[in-house]
């Protein structure tokens, strides 16, 4: 299975004789792995895993990711075609993909891929060949409680202290932080330099003394983020990930990833799939929405069919829009920062999909049984979390930015504290001690 000669069609045959082998027994919990954290997180987390061990088992992880480090060092075409024939395995398997990809997208679709550029050859297989097998899930503390939009503003420290260096300070917004094993780490290293220039990515084992994880309750009731407490955690001085003080560099490239990954135009990411499933009508824009519009009885009212069908055309240009962007990326044609015109799109049309929705299941959107039987609550729930598809990644105003200055060549915004010292710029400042929720 790592010949690179291997044809289309022979890989699409065995995909197709591993699916219907194995789908039966790896989807049989996928109705009880819902949930955005807690218990939920941990049981969707759980069979993510056993897929993803399941397909490294099968000679199917890691298909378009080099065989030194655990892949299979086939095409993006190999990939697709593997896609395609979940797709054709039904509503169930798209479900299941689906699932387990919002999972492993953050490893496999984003720091993986990451350090490939970045990493070092023994980071890069040790590190990516775990991620390959199911073993090791990977989460990135980036955003801070004091930074807002301003990544490069960090103000979590890291001091160099010997072979180690010794960080403190705070991360938040950090998705699947309580059920994954290790994370990237943005960190600032350099106070004397502009501050794009003083920062460096680390590597961070989840279990390290000094770290503490808490889960942030969300409006939904789950615990999709969480907020970490760094107290003196030391990290040896061989898990920066890249250069010292050049992860800004670094954060641009893995938000590149998570911006493909995200708009559904990633080349190392497997389960990036789109259409169907009841479980895909929650993430993908126009997924499930005529089946919500029949089981309301509104299939035949003439303004919600144009409303559905509207969806339905914002899924089918999303999809083409990712095929192109990523020929463009990889003829050179377009610059890597034109994945942000995916994750943008991407946003708008969740949105409209959300609203729709929400319309159409009327008063079971706003209300509904504890077991989440009615029509329409999962459009309810989708609805509380609908503008969180505008801001992951960046807002959409950042993602607007970025095509108008580093894709279409427009003149960049001003900026006063570029070129100063960030020790000279006037910035937020971390509380001490560290002020913890509830204590």
């Amino acid at each position: 299975m790592t010949d690179t000669a291997l044809d289309v069609a022979t890989f699409r045959a065995r995909a197709q004789a591993w699916l219907a082998e194995a789908l039966p027994q790896l989807g049989r919990d996928t109705d009880d792995a819902g949930g955005e954290g807690g218990p939920a997180g941990h049981r969707r987390a759980a069979l993510a895993r056993a897929l993803q061990r399941a397909l490294h088992e099968g000679g199917f992880a890691g298909i378009t990711f080099p065989t030194e480090y655990g892949g299979l060092g086939l095409s993006v075409a190999h990939r697709d075609a593997f896609n395609d024939e979940v797709r054709a395995a039904g509503e169930a398997a798209v479900d299941l993909f689906n699932l387990a990809g919002s999972t492993w997208g953050l490893s496999i679709g984003m720091i993986a891929p990451t350090m490939l550029e970045f990493g070092t050859e023994q980071q890069k297989r040790t590190y990516i060949p775990e991620m390959l097998r199911g073993e090791k899930l990977w989460a990135q503390m980036l955003s801070e409680p004091t930074g807002g939009s301003d990544l490069a503003g960090a103000i979590t420290r890291a001091t160099r202290d010997g072979d180690h260096y010794v960080v403190t300070g705070s991360k938040v917004w950090t998705s699947q932080a309580d059920f994954s094993d290790m994370a990237v780490l943005l960190a600032r290293t350099n106070w004397d330099v502009p501050k794009h220039r003083g920062l460096s990515m680390f590597i961070v084992p989840l279990d390290a003394a000094g770290l503490t994880i808490i889960p942030l309750r969300l409006v939904s009731g789950g615990t999709g983020f969480c907020q970490e407490f760094f107290d003196d955690m030391a990290l040896p001085a061989a898990n920066v990930l890249g250069a010292v003080d050049d992860g800004w560099h670094v954060a641009t490239r893995l938000l590149v990833h998570e911006r493909n990954t995200v708009g559904g135009g990633s080349t190392f990411h497997t389960m990036t799939l789109r259409g169907g499933g009841r479980r895909a009508a929650a993430m993908v824009p126009g997924g499930g929405l005529p089946e919500l519009a029949r089981s309301t009885g509104q299939q035949s009212d003439t303004g919600v069919r144009q409303r559905v069908a509207a969806t339905h055309v914002l899924s089918t240009v999303s999809a083409h829009l990712a095929t192109r962007v990523v020929r463009g990326m990889a003829t050179g044609a377009l610059p890597p920062a034109a994945g942000s015109m995916l994750r943008l799109f991407g946003s708008m049309a969740g949105i409209a999909s959300s609203d729709v929705a929400v319309e159409l299941a009327g008063v079971n959107a706003v209300a509904w049984r504890p077991d989440r039987t009615a029509a329409g609550s999962s459009a309810g729930l989708g609805y509380l979390g609908r503008q969180g598809g505008s801001m992951a990644s960046g807002t959409a105003e950042i993602q607007r930015n970025i095509i108008g200055e580093r894709v279409l060549g427009l003149p960049r915004e001003p900026a006063p504290d570029r070129d100063l010292p960030f020790n000279q710029v006037r910035h937020n400042a971390m509380p001490g001690p560290l002020a913890r929720p509830g204590g």
